[in-house]
């Protein structure tokens, strides 16, 4: 029988502003079980991560905003009970303000296969105000990578419509997001780092060509969100 594997899940807005690593850190790992080792994998679904102009700019202006968050963890496993085990930042991927950034223990991370990301906005025009980024892994569950005893892992950041009578805009953005976020491969290794881009649908990615749910999507015919 395979061990099991621990996830630790995050979603946090940044309000476009710079963490204090040392208190995000003091934070980090409360939500677990007193006593509980460190998870295997940590995933942050981040939200306007940084001011919207540096969206349009790319990566470097992003990497600030991010290495924060790098550090905070670092700084959190290294007060966490078992202090011997470090994270490695396996992947970062964004579209606009929206991004998801995984960190896997040390130990385990040549069992992940980084398989392919997405993004697509949504919201004014679909610039990247509010969007998804997403990315879908490997896991092998042993060291021979072998294909059988792989187990496939897609996760999603998202941050849609806003406020409570929101509730049909964002059930919009939702059937957008599962419309559009068709997953490129990637054909590389944990490690790297990616920037999700929207992609159309079309052969090349027939994969993803089709509705992820059921039935006729409705055209969104508001295209305004704040």
């Amino acid at each position: 029988m395979a061990p099991p594997l621990e996830l630790y899940l995050l979603t946090f807005n940044c309000a476009r502003s710079l963490i204090d690593s040392h208190t995000f850190a003091r934070h980090l790992f409360k939500a677990l079980p007193k006593g509980a080792s460190l998870p295997d994998i940590v995933v942050f679904s981040l939200q306007e991560i940084a001011p919207l102009a540096y969206s349009f700019l790319g990566e470097t202006y992003f990497k600030t905003y991010l290495d924060r968050l790098t550090t905070a963890v670092q700084i959190a496993a290294e007060h966490h009970d078992d202090a011997n085990e470090r994270y490695t930042e396996v992947m970062h991927t964004f579209f606009g303000m929206t991004g998801l950034i995984l960190f896997s223990k040390q130990s385990v991370v040549s069992r992940i296969d980084v398989k392919g990301v997405a993004g697509t906005g949504m919201g004014l025009w679909e610039m990247g105000n509010k969007g998804a980024a997403a990315v879908r892994i490997g896991y092998a569950w042993e060291e021979d990578d072998s294909s059988s005893k792989v187990m496939e892992m897609t996760f999603v950041a998202a941050h849609l419509a806003p406020m409570e009578d929101g509730l049909k805009r964002r059930n919009q953005d939702w059937e957008q997001l599962v419309r559009n976020l068709a997953f490129v491969p990637t054909g590389a290794k944990s490690g790297i780092s990616y920037t999700a881009q929207r992609v159309n649908r079309t052969e090349e990615h027939e994969e993803d060509s089709s509705p992820l749910l059921p039935g006729q999507f409705t055209q969104q015919s508001d295209s305004t969100c704040p």
